[in-house]
């Protein structure tokens, strides 16, 4: 009994997320030193305290607007962390060690979905999610879904690393420490791009379902996946799940898995 899977996942505490950043260094004000006195071609002494007086009242004008760019400078420092951290974390959900796992959904041939959710477990979740896949993979059983090679099962297995699971069969450290993915896990993705000397751009799902005839999904809710959880969990679930059922038609296309039906009595 094959099956497709998808993983969404959310972010780390913030204060987790910049323990895990390289830290935020400001850079030091940089000040502009005022030139010095030059009397130019003047001999005269009394041109000379002139020009004197006039440079020291510029001067002073100077460094009194230095310490005002100074403290402006220094307000803004706090702006300045905001942003840098904004920048680093912007991505932050593909990256195992500043985010998590919030839920997974599953498609299989029995043409039923569902959806598992964390609920602050991640952990008990993984493992759950880790044993249904590997229980597929070790009777010969393929596990299929769109961009599993390149993302889904790297990001589970970091998780599972950081977390202290077993990832079994799923992911293998092969000789000389290279990690390797179990062959009947079949990404749709990888599969059409084909060969390295065939490779093409990256293709999107719900065009790759267009090309094969496939109900694509409805909403375009993937970049703020969580945010949508917290407000509409049942549409999320929803989202979730179209991912999976997605993968596992087109898979069913190429001829890769199949669809059970009932027999009739």
């Amino acid at each position: 009994m094959s099956l497709a899977f998808d993983i969404e996942t959310t972010d780390l505490p913030h204060e987790t997320q910049r323990e895990r950043c390289k830290p935020f260094i400001d850079s030091p004000f940089v000040d502009e030193p005022y030139k010095d006195f030059s009397a130019g071609n003047a001999k005269k002494a009394e041109t000379v305290a002139a020009k004197r007086a006039e440079y020291d009242a510029a001067k002073l004008l100077h460094e009194s607007s230095t310490e005002q760019r100074r403290a402006e400078y220094a307000a803004a420092s706090e702006i300045r962390r905001e942003n840098w951290y904004a920048d680093k974390l912007k991505k932050a959900r593909l990256q195992a060690h500043l985010s998590q796992v919030l839920c997974y959904s599953v498609w299989d041939d029995s043409g039923a979905g569902s959806c598992v959710w964390a609920d602050g477990d991640e952990r008990a979740m993984l493992v759950t999610l880790i044993e249904r896949i590997t229980s597929k993979l070790d009777v010969g059983e393929h596990v299929v879904g769109a961009n599993l090679i390149g993302f889904d099962v790297p990001y589970i297995y970091r998780r599972a690393l950081l977390l202290g699971i077993p990832c079994g069969s799923l992911v293998s450290i092969g000789y000389g420490g290279r990690y390797e993915i179990h062959s009947n896990v079949i990404d749709v993705l990888k599969v059409y791009q084909g060969p390295e000397w065939g490779a093409i751009p990256p293709i999107g799902l719900n065009v790759l379902a267009a090309c094969f005839g496939v109900d694509g999904k409805t909403e375009s809710s993937g970049a703020r996946f969580a945010e949508l959880a917290v407000e509409d969990r049942e549409r999320a679930e929803a989202y979730a799940i179209a991912d999976s059922r997605i993968a596992w038609e087109i898979a069913e296309k190429m001829g890769l898995v199949e669809t059970k039906t009932e027999e009739p009595w």
